[in-house]
């Protein structure tokens, strides 16, 4: 994960483990809590590794709170996923700040994005409106950071119909 360079006073990490399984659409089949919680770290994510999940990799790089680039994983071994058509696995990104002290900072930083409310698409935070609240408090926002991911599954032939890989020098473009 890469995190948005407009983004750094606020945590990346409260994005919620989303699959839809079979033909699901609407609503996920199975929902998580935050990333940090999906791979075993809790409060916080910094290096660990573990059988099943962890935090292999984190940058030196810090442009704000938080390093730039985070390695993650989560094997469902113990816990597997099964599904008979299709499956469809995403991480909301998702963030949270102290109202002032984190949003507001990257806002006056970095005028030309924009804050989605979380849950309240279309609805955006102003600098107005957060100068005429009075108290601080936590808020969740929607990000724009950079994710890729690589999914490992079992399938009942040695056949299938996927597209072949993208060149090795295509998928570590611009990678630390």
């Amino acid at each position: 994960m890469r995190q948005n360079p407009a983004m750094t006073s606020f945590w990346f990490g409260e994005g919620e483990f989303q699959v839809f399984l079979d033909g699901d659409t609407d609503w996920p089949t199975l929902c998580g809590t935050g990333t940090e919680d999906f791979i075993g770290t809790g409060w916080g994510q910094d290096h660990f590794d573990d059988l099943y999940q962890g935090c292999h990799y984190v940058s030196e790089e810090k442009k704000g709170l938080f390093n730039d680039f985070y390695g993650f994983y989560r094997f469902h071994v113990p816990d597997p996923i099964y599904f008979d058509k299709d499956i469809k696995v995403k991480i909301q990104v998702l963030g949270g700040a102290m109202l002032k002290a984190g949003l507001l900072k990257d806002m006056e930083s970095n005028p030309s994005v924009r804050y989605m409310k979380a849950g309240k698409p279309g609805e955006h935070w102003s600098v107005e409106e957060i100068k005429g609240i009075e108290e601080e408090f936590f808020v969740l926002v929607e990000r724009e950071d950079d994710y890729c991911a690589t999914a490992y599954w079992y399938m009942d032939s040695p056949k299938n119909e996927l597209s072949p890989l993208a060149p090795l020098a295509e998928r570590i473009a611009d990678l630390p």
